[in-house]
């Protein structure tokens, strides 16, 4: 299939992600939200059953498809209507199937795994994806970190960008000179890092210390300590009302930097009006309160690698589905905005 990449259209990071969601979703069992899971048809079946979730777990995996599918269309070259993207993954003519046709499977197991994602998609126009790893013998393949596999002897690559590596590499950048949105951007995020199997830690003088990780970690601790970013109204109100304590509410301004806009577009449309009537604490803040004071621990918990808050699964996949709707709604938003329609 080496003959079909130069065809392949563009995509961003983030369609890549959701892109290689949806084709790692297709392998015999996958890992989602912490759960493992055969592939997204059967969502309902296991966690849905026990948790209660079947139907919200339904519409998130429901959304999921369709980013993922919308993303193998645009790689494709096909229209991105709302007709091409509503196939399931799963079908035998879906986007999501002919992509996940396209890469090598190194091993030869039947898994698309990160590592193979990567190694496609550096092949993708546009992308400027760096390898996962440097150096190992990607024909010899050992378990690491999570039972994941991975190339002997690799040692975890610090950038995400292949660009980026190579000015570093060539002495055009250094540590002094290049500014924190260049490392932002080039350099990978802890949670980058948590796919690479390799056990890392930033502790010195422990086994597995990784300098490099180590200044992942301390970036995403220097955000955390402002308060900057996009606002998460109803957080901000808690916050304000003294219920939501101030390391959490600071991890909640380093979420809202990084969402999708989409995700945040949606949530505006009720989070204003939610915060609102939060303030007189009545019905609303009864119902509210406990439910985003759990999201926000829990956000706080993801993105300090569980250094603050607290980590709930339930609470986890209730979020991804709850990001999954605000996206929705962001992306109507927008088509109405495009359109001259206002919303409020």
């Amino acid at each position: 299939m080496a003959e079909r990449l130069g065809a392949l259209g563009n995509l961003s990071r983030g369609e890549f992600d959701k892109l290689s969601l949806g084709v790692q979703g297709q392998n015999n069992a996958t890992d989602i939200f912490g759960y493992s899971l055969t592939p997204s048809t059967t969502l309902t079946s296991g966690l849905g059953l026990v948790s209660g979730l079947g139907t919200p777990m339904q519409v998130g995996s429901m959304i999921g498809n369709y980013q993922a599918e919308q993303a193998a269309n645009k790689l494709l070259g096909n229209p991105t209507n709302y007709m091409n993207n509503i196939k399931q993954p799963g079908n035998p003519n879906s986007a999501v199937q002919k992509v996940r046709g396209m890469i090598s499977d190194t091993n030869k197991d039947g898994v698309i795994s990160n590592y193979e994602m990567n190694q496609f998609g550096q092949k993708v126009p546009g992308l400027d994806l760096a390898s996962m790893y440097i150096g190992g013998n990607p024909n010899k393949m050992v378990e690491g970190a999570g039972s994941k596999l991975m190339p002997s002897g690799a040692k975890a690559n610090p950038y995400r960008s292949r660009s980026f590596q190579k000015q570093m590499e060539e002495g055009l950048y250094s540590d002094d000179t290049v500014s924190q949105n260049q490392l932002n951007e080039n350099m990978k995020s802890t949670q980058d890092y948590a796919a690479d199997a390799i056990k890392q830690t930033n502790i010195t003088n422990m086994k597995g210390y990784d300098p490099n990780f180590a200044k992942a970690v301390t970036r995403e601790n220097q955000e955390a300590s402002g308060t900057s970013g996009e606002g998460t109204y109803i957080c901000t109100a808690l916050y304000e009302m003294g219920e939501m304590k101030k390391y959490i509410y600071k991890y909640d301004q380093v979420y809202g930097k990084r969402v999708d806009p989409n995700v945040y577009r949606g949530y505006c449309l009720w989070g204003k009006y939610v915060a609102t009537k939060l303030r007189y604490k009545g019905f609303t803040y009864k119902i509210v309160k406990p439910l985003a004071l759990a999201w926000a621990k829990q956000m706080a918990f993801d993105l300090s690698k569980g250094r603050y808050g607290k980590n709930n699964k339930v609470v986890k996949v209730v979020s991804k589905i709850g990001e999954g709707i605000c996206y929705v709604l962001g992306v109507i938003a927008n088509i109405k905005i495009k359109k001259g329609v206002r919303y409020g």
